[in-house]
């Protein structure tokens, strides 16, 4: 590793490389900021300020989290956004994910919301009584793990259109 990246501060948390170039592109954070550095020199690209939750998802994009039920999908090669705005289903919880088609964020009172990935335009909103913990897409579906216990959580699959609930089970507990 390069000097600057040993050093780095604020540490760096994601590497990306592009498919389409082979360029690889790195990204730290901060409580505070999103930046781009050149991977060879260190110096700075792009930055951009985060809220208070940070980064919930990255892939050629990135869905930022702010403070405030705030909700931003930025470009990863150039920093710029492509949408901002407010939830009016409250703050997100941290965790999130990215489509082709969805920009999906868990929110704090138990629930998710799916946006439009090109406009940012809420698709569909589902409350799923339990705290998310995590997220997985597959082919035409989303699969939620919720429950705050090791003991009481569950698998939730839903439909990446419509957000209805295909099925629920109780997650096996890890021994």
């Amino acid at each position: 590793a390069s000097s600057w990246a040993r050093a780095s501060n604020p540490p760096v948390h994601w590497r990306y490389v592009s498919e389409a170039s082979g360029v690889t592109r790195v990204l730290r954070s901060s409580g505070a900021h999103l930046s781009e550095v050149d991977p060879r020199t260190g110096t700075t690209l792009w930055s951009q300020r985060l809220g208070s939750s940070g980064v919930l998802a990255l892939e050629n994009s990135v869905l930022l989290s702010g403070s405030r039920g705030r909700l931003s999908l930025s470009d990863v090669l150039s920093g710029s956004n492509y949408w901002s705005r407010p939830l009016s289903d409250g703050r997100t919880s941290g965790v999130g994910m990215l489509t082709p088609t969805l920009a999906v964020a868990a929110l704090v009172e138990d629930g998710l919301v799916a946006l439009d990935r090109i406009s940012g335009r809420t698709v569909w909103t589902i409350r799923l009584h339990s705290e998310v913990n995590d997220l997985y897409q597959t082919p035409g579906r989303i699969v939620a793990i919720v429950g705050s216990r090791p003991d009481a959580r569950r698998i939730f699959c839903l439909d990446d259109r419509s957000g209805a609930i295909e099925w629920s089970r109780e997650a096996p507990q890890l021994t």
